[in-house]
């Protein structure tokens, strides 16, 4: 398959379809393919530097806030506090503080994955994969961070079981799965 800079992909399909096996050859995780090759504008995957996934379990740290978002990087406290408005961390700002270490089995499903987003969205990546990334967080929110990433100028890959329809239209192409292959693709 082919895929454009900048587009915004809708992957469907029923459990065990083929969404997470797709994503995993764009991170190229050893998938074990027997054929094919995944392009991006013509070039294969491993061009990309930057290809990020989000997952809806990703791993929280024992360490600051800034530190799980942050991953090394230097902490830059105009966009720290970007974050955290745009993730609505607030509450877990009060709880911990902007520096005590996040303790992983405290954070709820929708905390870990706001902070997994904000990690991705931190490095500006070329390709955005996110996987049931909202799963655990409520509606409003849910809308509110789709509704930003699409907006964002890479391309990205979104895997949803509870899709907002009002946000179809934001998406270039819907990639139906069926057994491990492609399906179809039709524009929203």
């Amino acid at each position: 398959m082919e895929f454009a800079a900048s587009k915004k992909y809708l992957l469907m399909g029923k459990s065990g379809a083929g969404k997470s096996t797709l994503i995993r050859a764009i991170t190229r995780v050893n998938i074990g393919a027997q054929t094919g090759r995944l392009l991006i504008n013509g070039d294969p995957t491993a061009k990309f530097a930057s290809i990020k996934l989000v997952t809806q379990a990703p791993a929280v740290f024992n360490a600051s806030l800034a530190d799980n978002l942050f991953m090394g990087l230097p902490v830059d406290d105009a966009k720290l506090r970007q974050l955290i408005d745009l993730l609505e961390l607030d509450e877990l700002v009060r709880r911990y503080g902007e520096d005590a270490d996040l303790v992983e089995e405290d954070l709820s499903g929708g905390e870990k994955q706001r902070l997994a987003l904000g990690r991705a969205l931190l490095t500006k990546p070329d390709v955005l994969l996110l996987d049931e990334f909202n799963s655990a967080l409520d509606a409003r929110l849910s809308q509110k961070l789709e509704t930003y990433v699409l907006g964002l100028p890479c391309m990205i890959f979104s895997v949803m079981h509870h899709l907002d329809q009002t946000l179809l239209p934001r998406y270039n192409e819907i990639i139906t799965l069926r057994e491990g292959r492609v399906a179809g693709v039709k524009a929203p």
